[in-house]
């Protein structure tokens, strides 16, 4: 799946869905709000980021490092140890994703097609699992089940 097929696929539905969970939250919590805008900001700037880049590999670079951000994110301010550890799997797999892309750069670029494409493949679902994952999180703290 293409970046853009990513964006109009998960991407969006995601942010968009997101978005009402956020501003849902918010409202319910007002003490949190310079927070969330702070990252909500650097969720959407890195996202644009990665919208921006000119080769595929860039793009899956600039994907891998907006999740690791998230995921740091997610250590420093989660005292669930469930959500850490699921944070640490995530730039786990950010590394793997990274340590494969860097193969990939090696190799000529008429054979480069189908294992950037499993690569390309690796960081989309990464990056859907942690946007998922995130406006999960934020629908349960808002609507405790």
């Amino acid at each position: 799946m293409a970046w853009t097929g990513l964006a109009k696929a998960i991407t969006w539905p995601a942010a968009k869905k997101s978005a009402m969970a956020v501003a849902a939250f918010v409202a319910a919590n007002p003490k949190l709000q310079t927070t969330v805008q702070d990252q909500v900001s650097r969720v959407s700037r890195r996202i644009s980021e990665a919208q921006k880049a000119r080769t595929p590999e860039e793009k899956v670079d600039r994907a891998m490092a907006s999740v690791r951000e998230q995921a740091e994110f997610v250590l420093a301010h989660s005292p669930a140890p469930a959500e850490a550890d699921r944070a640490r799997g995530w730039i786990a797999r950010a590394d793997k994703v990274s340590q494969a892309l860097a193969l990939v750069r090696h190799v000529g670029k008429k054979e480069r097609q189908e294992p950037l494409a499993k690569v390309t493949a690796s960081a989309d679902a990464l990056v859907a699992e942690v946007l998922t994952s995130l406006v999960d999180d934020g629908q349960r703290s808002i609507d405790p089940a």
